[in-house]
This record gives structure tokens, C-alpha cells and sequence, in this order.
């Protein structure tokens, strides 16, 4: 399973991804992404929310496929996670 943290970090475009991999500075990023909460649903839906550094709140869920819908402030961004093989 993908870590929160690493899902937060894309989702805020603090992690780059390069054909398909992401590249992380885990300090660096830890620091930016701060504090979230996280709880799954009972449906396996996983609810990530917290605030940016800047402020803004945001919440990503992530359901049971690896598809990623956040919301930071007003925008929303979509993508699909995997684990590595």
C-alpha cells in the first residue's frame, strides 16, 4: 500500500513523478506535507485530509483501485497510484 504521506505529496505537487516513479526527499517532503489525518471507510475508501503549508486545507481519497481525487483549497487533482512491482 502507498503511504499517505507520499499520496499527500503528489497530490500537492511536492513530489515530482518521472515516468511513473516518484522521486522523494522524504525530509524535505515530510516537512512540507505536516501533519493529516487519515482514516478508510467502510467501503476501503482511504480519507487522507489535512493543510498545506501555505494553509489551505485539503482531502484526498483514495479508493480501493489506487484512484486519487484531491481537493486543495479550489483545486482538484486526479491521478492513479500503484505499488511497485
Amino acid at each position: 500500500m502507498v503511504l499517505g504521506s507520499t499520496i499527500v505529496a503528489v497530490a500537492l505537487g511536492l513530489t515530482p513523478v518521472t515516468d511513473g516513479q516518484i522521486i522523494h526527499d522524504s525530509a524535505a517532503v515530510t516537512r512540507q506535507v505536516g501533519h493529516f489525518a487519515e482514516r478508510t471507510d467502510s467501503r476501503g475508501v482511504r480519507h487522507l485530509r489535512g493543510f498545506d503549508a501555505q494553509g489551505r486545507p485539503y482531502h484526498a481519497t483514495v479508493d480501493q483501485a489506487g484512484r486519487v481525487e484531491a481537493t486543495i483549497g479550489g483545486l482538484v487533482v486526479e491521478f492513479t497510484v500503484a505499488d511497485a512491482d
